[in-house]
């Protein structure tokens, strides 16, 4: 007996998300993005032989390229195989048996699909203003013809625009190295949200670029060489996403029970390092040199980034030799060092940590710029006022860990060799004390220019001597850092720049890459406010008028326009907010006022600066037209004026005098 397709009821009874997260108003890139993740979990719990059988009906509403990170088998949308099987002219009992089973399981797979597909779309147009999906509209058909894909790249192509410098943020997120401080599955986690940003932006990864991105940066955080050269001998057609995720993961958890094992041994004297960190370091130049070669089929931008890699392990391994020697002429001392690589990687990684950080979800061992407020991957309740002085009940993961450079400081040695050595930018020298990170923030500045003591508040901080800057007294500095700086969200990455300025003695922020990475700063006599949108200024407050210098920068305005401005307001004494708004409102038609409050707080008018429900409640009030133009009107001769009891006399009148008229003509 055939088995039958499920209905659109089981199909919904059986989905994790009964309801979609509802978007309110103008659909945008973070809601349809959170809707789509929804539309997954319930597409992949329903089963089927399609796109390979391993992953539901999940192929149905994901993009081509981006399922092809999944399988390596193609989703194709099944065909109606009609309503009757079709046999041939000489078909035995046996081949019509054949072709019946057939049929009735094609007709389940094809069923099981558009059913799906229903329920999909049901959920979709129950959390989407139907406003937003009227272009998919047919006003015969309604949305009979249009698939649950078909709504959700309507979405994206219309209100979820991605612009090419949200791309190449994407793409340098995608670039970033492996934090071996957390786990790996937050690495995949970040590589797999990238990739489907691509995907959605039609700029897709290929599935040899995705790999090769990967395990770049697993291979240059030099935890997994032994796993990176398994995984280079495997056949390829065993190179797939979801088998790379699944090895290293393998890999990940093995190195943590080498660590739990390791961490129990003593290492040996310093004297006995030498013999041991130069096979290391060799063996680091030719992973490295492998890497290089295995990158020769990829992008210029992967082989740049290994040419880099190599250029700071060649200046790593001069920086080791020196500190081998000082470790031999101090061979006395009774510092014991860890032999186990994995260990030995993790105690040079504890310099580039912060000594006085903490982290709410990860706990006391962070790097230097991460903090309960900065985190970007919290756990669920995650309190972002939590510091090392008051955890809130947050983690307490590595709480006995000390820094080294504290050690150093604490065991009596005068000599803080190795906590310049590893604070690279040699920048600070007590790590422990953390200087006031206030800054100017400067319309006349350029670029950003960090002072040498406030270095420690960028992220991806790497060497640069190309910016000069050039004093009033004709003095000249020049960087010699260039870093990130993350305080402004998620701006472009050339406008988050900043330099390390030689000698510079304050920390100036320039006004003008704010404004360039679409920002509006806002000066008032006792603060200042960066803002993410555009601010409406109403026209009678404006004295002074200016314009940007685009080719420096900087912003000018005339010495002799004051007067004259002045002059202006006089002239347009009737310019004020109560006439915009009203002009605004008799735009719209004069509207009910109950209505255009509505309609303002859903966002359809999120481009008429100023027309905000607040102003409308304020300004249009009482107004003669909008009282004529609603008037609730009473239908005519429902209430008649005559008594009752008096139309009814006489209408017995009119039906006596008919009477007796009929009666005398009758007789007649």
């Amino acid at each position: 007996m055939a088995v039958k397709a499920l209905s659109v009821e089981d199909i919904v009874s059986k989905f994790p998300i009964k309801a979609l997260p509802p978007i309110n108003g103008e659909p945008t890139y973070s809601g349809i993005n959170e809707m789509m993740q929804a539309l997954y979990a319930n597409a992949a719990t329903m089963q089927t032989t399609l796109g390979g059988g391993r992953h539901g009906h999940i192929g149905m509403i994901m993009k081509p390229a981006l399922y092809a990170t999944l399988s390596q088998i193609a989703y194709e949308n099944p065909e109606d195989p009609g309503p009757l099987p079709v046999y041939g002219r000489t078909a035995s009992d046996q081949v019509r048996q054949n072709v019946d089973n057939e049929f009735h399981e094609n007709k389940r797979v094809y069923e099981n699909h558009y059913n799906t597909d229903l329920a999909l779309k049901a959920l979709i147009i129950e959390a989407v203003d139907k406003v937003y999906l009227d272009e998919k509209y047919d006003r015969y058909t309604g949305f009979l013809t249009v698939s649950s894909r078909d709504m959700m790249d309507h979405l994206l192509n219309r209100y979820g625009k991605i612009l090419p410098s949200d791309i190449m943020e994407n793409k340098r997120r995608m670039d970033e190295p492996l934090d071996a401080d957390l786990p790996i599955d937050m690495f995949f986690k970040r590589i797999d949200e990238c990739v489907q940003f691509a995907t959605d932006a039609d700029n897709s990864f290929t599935p040899s670029q995705i790999l090769q991105t990967a395990y770049y940066a697993i291979a240059s955080c030099g935890l997994y060489t032994d796993a990176c050269k398994l995984w280079r001998k495997r056949p390829e057609e065993e190179k797939t996403w979801t088998e790379f995720k699944q090895y290293f993961a393998d890999e990940y958890h093995d190195l943590k029970e080498m660590h739990k094992t390791s961490a129990k041994e003593t290492g040996f004297h310093a004297a006995n390092l030498a013999s041991e960190e130069e096979p290391e370091a060799a063996d680091d130049f030719m992973e490295a040199f492998q890497n290089l070669a295995m990158a020769a089929t990829t992008d210029k931008t992967t082989i740049a980034q290994l040419v880099e890699a190599n250029a700071k392990l060649v200046e790593s391994n001069k920086i080791l030799s020196e500190q081998l020697a000082m470790l031999q002429q101090q061979a006395g001392n009774k510092a014991h060092v860890p032999t186990n690589t994995f260990v030995a990687r993790k105690a040079k990684q504890d310099w580039t940590m912060d000594p006085k950080g903490y982290c709410w979800t990860h706990g006391y061992r962070v790097r230097v710029g991460h903090n309960s407020y900065t985190c970007s991957n919290k756990k669920e309740g995650h309190k972002d006022e939590a510091t090392r002085a008051n955890i809130l009940g947050g983690s307490t993961q590595n709480k006995n860990w000390v820094h080294p450079g504290l050690e150093v400081n604490n065991s009596g040695n005068n000599s803080n060799t190795g906590l310049q050595h590893y604070c690279s930018n040699n920048l600070v020298n007590n790590i422990a004390t953390t200087p006031m990170t206030s800054a100017i923030l400067d319309s006349g500045a350029s670029s950003h220019y960090i002072a040498e003591n406030h270095a420690h508040i960028l992220q991806n901080v790497r060497k640069d001597t190309s910016v000069n800057v050039n004093l009033p007294n004709g003095n000249t500095l020049a960087s010699t850092l260039i870093g990130t700086l993350s305080m402004l969200g998620k701006p472009s990455h050339k406008a988050s720049q900043a330099h390390v300025i030689q000698g510079l003695n304050k920390s100036l922020l320039s006004i003008g890459k704010i404004c360039d990475a679409n920002y509006t700063a806002v000066f008032d006599k006792t603060s200042v406010k960066i803002c993410k949108q555009s601010l409406y200024v109403p026209e009678e407050t404006i004295v002074v008028r200016g314009q940007r210098n685009l080719t420096n920068g900087l912003w000018t305005t005339s010495l002799q326009q004051n007067q004259h401005e002045l002059c202006k307001i006089d002239h347009y004494k009737n310019a004020t907010t109560q006439n915009m708004i009203l002009f605004l409102y008799y735009a719209a038609f004069s509207p009910a006022v109950s209505t255009l409050i509505q309609a303002i707080n859903k966002g359809f008018f999120q481009s008429w600066p100023g027309f905000t429900s607040t102003a409308v409640r304020t300004y249009v009030k009482n107004l003669e037209a909008t009282s004529k133009g609603h008037l609730d009107h009473v239908r005519k001769n429902i209430r008649s004026t005559k008594d009752s009891a008096n139309t009814a006399v006489h209408d017995l009148r009119k039906v006596i005098h008919r009477v007796s008229t009929y009666s005398r003509i009758s007789s007649m």
